[in-house]
């Protein structure tokens, strides 16, 4: 009987122990903030549950640094042109900002908030929703490492 008490208290002690180093940092092992310095290319856009990644050629691409990104946006108008970037000029440097699971992007006097869903290594997910002529629109983009 005393022996029975004995493994009922070390399985509550190993149960308690494991339920209490479970917290909501493990939730978020998938985001590194400090991963985020380097190359990506963007691998799947989605948006209101639609792939609009179609050709593997023409993805944006981003270089970003401790405080600034720069995106390279592309698009194929099926002009018989191929890719062709569609900013005007050449892209600038401009300001980021991570905090907690939220990143912000500034594009001149625009800002865009979006939902880090993913930031290791090899992958950088982020989420953005927003309403536009009244619909809500829901965006994630995947970037792969380069």
């Amino acid at each position: 009987m005393k022996h029975a008490k004995n493994i009922s208290k070390i399985l509550l002690f190993l149960l308690t122990t494991l339920t209490l180093s479970c917290s909501k940092d493990d939730d978020n092992s998938e985001i590194n903030p400090s991963l985020i310095v380097g190359e990506w290319k963007l691998t799947s856009w989605i948006r209101n549950d639609v792939e609009l990644v179609t050709n593997l050629d023409c993805l944006n691409h981003l270089i970003i640094t401790d405080t600034q990104y720069i995106l390279y946006q592309y698009w194929d108008f099926e002009d018989g042109n191929g890719c062709v970037s569609v900013a005007e000029g050449a892209p600038a440097l401009q300001p980021y900002i991570i905090e907690g699971e939220t990143i912000t992007f500034t594009d001149g006097s625009v800002t865009y908030l979006f939902e880090l869903l993913a930031l290791n290594q090899t992958i950088f997910k982020i989420k953005e929703t927003y309403t536009e002529g009244g619909e809500t629109n829901t965006e994630i983009e995947t970037y792969t490492r380069q």
